[in-house]
């Protein structure tokens, strides 16, 4: 396993992408948790599983470069090409098949919401750009998302850009006659970005 993204999001929590066989149970979950990067894996071959949750807050609306390399027996993340967690596993989660990896990729949410070591929301408000899958083996995800617009990221994003789903906005406006003030005239501007 090898991929690496640029990744930018304000938002806590949430499910990057979770690679692995669907029938074996064997797979990894990278996701955010209180701003930094989880890894979760099940190795079906070993019967083992983990959570480790490392590196620096990525929740600042910035972009960060994040890969994840499986080699001998450990797994590594990186942010900014700097290590931020070298995990030990027993054995490779990802074998080959007569020569060939055979690997389900699911990006911003999970095979079966039921099978991760530790609950965590799937749900994450981000932008992934300079994907590299595979050591660029699959091309087929970038050229979909060059043709559909509402696939590709935003230019400039701030606060409340990527909407949580959760809250709401209230406007408390009275207009009336008031002592002194009348004609009372009174404009206000509002803008709007909404996504497709």
């Amino acid at each position: 396993l090898s991929v690496e993204f640029d990744f930018r999001t304000f938002d806590t929590e949430g499910t990057i992408f979770q690679a692995g066989h669907q029938r074996n149970s064997t797979w990894i979950m990278l996701g955010l948790h209180n701003g930094k990067l989880q890894v979760q894996y099940s190795n079906h071959n070993e019967a083992t599983a983990g959570v480790t949750s490392g590196g620096p807050l990525l929740n600042n609306g910035l972009w960060h470069t994040i890969s994840v390399e499986e080699s001998r027996n450990s797994l590594i993340v990186k942010v900014a090409r700097e290590a931020v967690m070298n995990i030990n596993i027993p054995t490779d989660l990802f074998q080959a098949m007569t020569g060939l990896f055979q690997l389900n990729i699911t990006v911003g949410g999970l095979f079966n919401d039921g099978q991760l070591v530790k609950p965590i929301n799937p749900r994450l408000d981000a932008c992934m750009r300079g994907w590299n899958w595979m050591n660029g083996e699959d091309t087929i995800t970038a050229e979909t998302i060059k043709q559909d617009e509402r696939m590709q990221c935003f230019t400039d994003v701030a606060r409340g850009t990527y909407y949580p789903g959760y809250g709401f906005a209230s406007f408390d406006i009275e207009y009336g006659k008031r002592r002194f003030l009348w004609p009372f005239h009174q404009t206000e501007d509002l803008s709007l970005q909404t996504s497709h």
